[in-house]
């Protein structure tokens, strides 16, 4: 319970931080417009105005419980902003029922168990990768094969509000490789070690050791 109230002047700065002062905890939204289908974009953080809303609400918020929600298309490079958010929700572009599922996460009714889609990278990767060129292993690379770099968020990376562990099943060992043109099942076993009831992802990857012809970088 208590008295919620809201402010959607991303200029009124001001406004903002009243409203912070007066509040016991914080939801911030923040949103790119342009990360959506037929508009291209010319950068990967959030425009002027919202960084400059963001940076003064969590100034002002210090000591505060605060979640930051981004609602975007695109990959959001949030590099000035990570050190300050107490907490921070991916929402991407969450369709009609987006509002009900942000809130219910954020209160405790549903433990997300969600695992990032994309790699994250730094601001400054656009100044780094010719967007024109489209090689994958170019420069600092691309996706979470073959980018060099450290990432914000690295492809596959999700928390929860409990915690898993997982081991090879019974009769299985962690395979090194896996036969030519042979199936090969595996089997894991998650342990939920919190006090919430949650889900996980298995995520398995594979590479090719070798190949049998060489080709120009993809």
């Amino acid at each position: 319970g208590g008295l919620t109230r809201m402010h959607a002047d991303v200029n009124d700065t001001e406004a903002a931080v009243r409203l912070v002062e007066w509040s016991d905890m914080v939801i911030l939204v923040a949103a790119d417009p342009a990360g959506h289908e037929g508009h291209d974009r010319t950068r990967v953080t959030l425009d002027q105005f919202q960084t400059r809303l963001c940076h003064t609400v969590l100034k002002s918020a210090s000591g505060k419980p605060v979640a930051l929600i981004l609602i975007n298309g695109g990959p959001l490079s949030i590099d000035d902003l990570i050190d300050s958010s107490p907490a921070i929700l991916e929402a991407f572009t969450p369709g009609p029922h987006g509002a009900r599922a942000i809130a219910e996460t954020l209160f405790g009714a549903n433990n997300p168990g969600g695992k990032l889609p994309i790699t994250i990278y730094p601001k400054d990767y656009i100044d780094k990768v010719d967007f024109f060129n489209m090689s994958m292993t170019t420069s600092v690379g691309r996706s979470y094969r073959y980018y060099t770099g450290k990432p914000l968020f690295k492809f596959g990376f999700g928390l929860s509000y409990t915690n898993f562990s997982m081991e090879w099943g019974s009769g299985t060992s962690k395979p090194s490789q896996f036969g030519e043109g042979l199936p090969r099942n595996v089997s894991v076993r998650i342990t939920n070690n919190g006090t919430v009831e949650g889900d996980e992802v298995v995520q398995v990857y594979m590479r090719p050791i070798s190949v049998s012809m060489q080709t120009r970088a993809p």
